[in-house]
């Protein structure tokens, strides 16, 4: 066991600091419900809960949604860096080519497999849906203008 000794703990920090990262961004949105409710208590309660569920069922909270899967990791983390080609490149992109020490990468690991994802799935949610916002507008002015071009006017 010991090709785990380096790489281990470090997996498991950068797998705490996802956990964490899912931790905050859930106590943002409760705050944020907290507040919206106080602002405005007329407001519909759907929002809220769709913020919710797409937290829910979102990449971060697959992998960082509880602390018992700071361990699988951690693990995942130290099995791959035992491949010589993901080392490499897990340490060009955490910069230790250039002396950055283990608490700044493991920032930076935690931001691309834990952020970074979630942020390109929330993108790709928001382009879909205005995608078919498009579509559904221009079906509907669309109609109006060739009811307009119909009538003369």
């Amino acid at each position: 066991y010991e090709f785990l000794w380096p790489s281990f703990p470090w997996g498991l920090y950068v797998g705490a600091l996802i956990w964490l990262s899912y931790m905050l961004m859930k106590l943002a949105l409760n705050i944020n419900k907290k507040v919206d409710k106080v602002l405005e208590p007329f407001k519909s309660d759907a929002r809220r809960r769709r913020d919710i569920r797409k937290l829910q069922s979102g990449w971060l909270n697959l992998i960082g949604g509880s602390y018992w899967k700071i361990i699988p990791v951690g693990l995942i983390i130290a099995i791959l860096l035992q491949v010589p080609f993901i080392y490499t490149f897990i340490n060009i992109i955490t910069f230790q080519v250039l002396g950055l020490n283990w608490f700044f990468q493991g920032i930076l690991m935690a931001f691309y497999i834990g952020l970074l994802p979630g942020a390109i799935e929330a993108y790709t949610r928001y382009r879909t849906r205005m995608r078919y916002y498009k579509k559904i507008m221009e079906a509907k002015y669309g109609v109006r203008i060739a009811r307009g071009m119909a009538q003369g006017g």
